[in-house]
């Protein structure tokens, strides 16, 4: 008996947790990001990076601050990179924001507008010693549990060519940041 009031006690948390956590934005002009929310989603891709190994990016999206921002966090390669963004609404400029913090020392800000069934994003990069100085994707829902990126990198200037990754949802796949 006394091992299953710990249990009951973990469980009634998890589900108080679980029922403060918003399942819509909160804010109507993110309502858009909402497929993506409370989802892990992963794109796999052998022989994609380049030295040829296998190119894992894991991605999970979760509403924040009452639906008012969101917070997504991923990893590449089982925490060999990583970075966390968080999106709002910028209200006197009337678009979707971030700000994508990296553990490679750089971050980029960007704007996220929905468009054609998807999100066109745009980055600029900032802190980084060399690499692209800005970022263009566009980002495709194919379902409720697939979506497309397109991306495009700014080199010296030189729009580089388009690189298209299949994300999907992965319920057993974790974010990782190694220490």
């Amino acid at each position: 008996m006394l091992l299953f009031k710990p249990l009951a006690s973990a469980v009634a948390l998890i589900a108080c947790i679980v029922a403060m956590m918003p399942a819509a934005a909160s804010d109507p002009a993110l309502a858009p990001l909402a497929p993506l929310m409370g989802k892990t989603w992963r794109s796999v891709e052998s022989g994609a990076n380049p030295d040829g190994s296998t190119f894992n990016d894991v991605v999970r999206w979760e509403w924040q601050a009452g639906g008012h921002m969101a917070l997504a966090t991923h990893s590449l390669n089982g925490g060999v990179y990583g970075g966390v963004t968080l999106i709002h609404h910028d209200a006197k400029a009337r678009t979707i924001v971030f700000r994508y913090a990296t553990t490679g020392g750089f971050y980029t800000e960007g704007t996220i507008v929905p468009k054609d069934g998807g999100f066109e994003i745009t980055e600029n990069v900032k802190g980084a010693t060399g690499g692209p100085s800005d970022v263009r994707t566009f980002m495709k829902m194919d379902g409720p549990d697939t979506y497309t990126v397109e991306s495009r990198m700014m080199m010296d200037g030189v729009w580089g060519d388009p690189q298209t990754r299949m994300y999907r949802v992965d319920s057993d796949a974790h974010v990782l940041f190694n220490q």
